[in-house]
């Protein structure tokens, strides 16, 4: 069937309108999964920033609780409290020893190290005779050029005191400790950490950030025999510890951004507090 003469053939193509509309949605579309994306994103940054800062105060809690819980106040274990910070004396190594030579020890180690430092300290188990714990200072260690332990091993290390200990003999147990300080400490990023440091030291990061320690970053709350507040060191039988962490950066919300914050705690008692005549729960009752 042939076209009428005079009559034109119409163009297959788009005319103006329907080229915007086709444009319109397109950009209406575009523009929703932009804003799906960028939603998406948002809740994935601000979850791995949950997760990051509840890991911080999980690993503060942690480092804290095990260098407390391995502390006797009764024993001398702690030197300092207060409500922010608490120096002690931590635990770095045990040990049999295998021979005594004047200021010098010989050890073969069980866990842990005995190292050399001057800071260092060890205690040496004196017998069921005097039932107590000699002490003494390191002032060196060295690698034994011989020698056996009771049980016929080679020891691991010669530890040299700045005083002999009296009645320390072969076969003895020995313990080795270092005083660290802990507290939280501005770094040079402006952020609060939780720092170590060793006496006349500076501060080392342990894990971090909190929040300012005027908003409670940080804080012990050492309590007595009796269920009252600790005014001396040698008094406190356990200790409750708060941290609040903070996200490492901001974390972006539907309005802007914000610091992400978790507050953690832990009671903690204390090595030896039950045999103190303390009257605390988790210690045994009267048979």
């Amino acid at each position: 069937m042939s076209d009428r003469p005079g009559r034109q053939r119409q163009s297959p193509g788009y005319v103006l309108v329907e080229v915007l509309v086709v444009l319109l949605l397109v950009s209406l579309l575009t523009t929703s999964a932009f804003a799906v994306l960028s939603s998406q994103r948002r809740f994935y940054v601000a979850q791995l920033a949950i997760a990051t800062t509840r890991d911080v105060a999980r690993v503060a809690l942690a480092v804290l609780t095990v260098e407390l819980r391995a502390a006797s106040p009764v024993a001398g274990d702690l030197y300092a409290i207060a409500a922010d910070s608490v120096a002690l004396r931590s635990y770095t190594g045990f040990g049999v020893v295998c021979r005594v030579d004047g200021d010098e020890i010989m050890l073969r180690r069980i866990a842990g190290i005995f190292s050399g430092s001057s800071n260092d300290s060890i205690l040496v188990y004196l017998g069921p005779r005097v039932a107590s714990w000699g002490r003494a200072a390191v002032a060196g260690s060295r690698k034994p050029t011989g020698g056996r332990c009771p049980d016929g091993r080679r020891p691991d290390v010669v530890v040299r005191v700045v005083r002999a200990i009296d009645g320390a003999v072969a076969g003895a147990p020995a313990r080795g400790f270092r005083p660290y300080v802990y507290r939280l400490y501005r770094g040079g990023d402006g952020r609060w950490w939780l720092g170590q440091k060793l006496r006349g030291g500076r501060f080392q990061p342990v894990v971090g950030p909190f929040a300012d320690p005027a908003a409670g970053g940080l804080e012990f709350e050492f309590v007595d025999g009796v269920g009252r507040p600790a005014g001396d060191a040698r008094a406190a039988i356990r200790v409750r510890v708060s941290v609040v962490a903070q996200s490492g950066r901001r974390v972006p919300v539907r309005w802007g951004s914000r610091f992400f914050h978790v507050t953690l705690s832990t009671v903690v008692l204390f090595r030896n507090s039950c045999g103190a005549g303390a009257r605390l729960e988790g210690c045994p009752g009267p048979p």
